[in-house]
């Protein structure tokens, strides 16, 4: 298993209950620790160098 990291993911968006929250962007941040079998993409990304079409 592969963990992917993402640090400090911000985006900018309208989130909120209220009317005045809605009216106003505010700044939410992520730090992410995503677990993954990331071997096919890996596998993939070779045969793609080696000019092979994956199926």
């Amino acid at each position: 298993m592969d963990i992917i990291f993402i640090n400090e993911l911000r985006v900018e968006t309208v989130i909120g209950i209220y009317d005045w929250e809605r009216r106003i962007t505010q700044t939410i941040s992520f730090d992410l620790e995503l677990a993954a079998d990331i071997r096919r993409a890996r596998d993939v990304g070779v045969l793609i160098e080696r000019g092979v079409r994956p199926s």
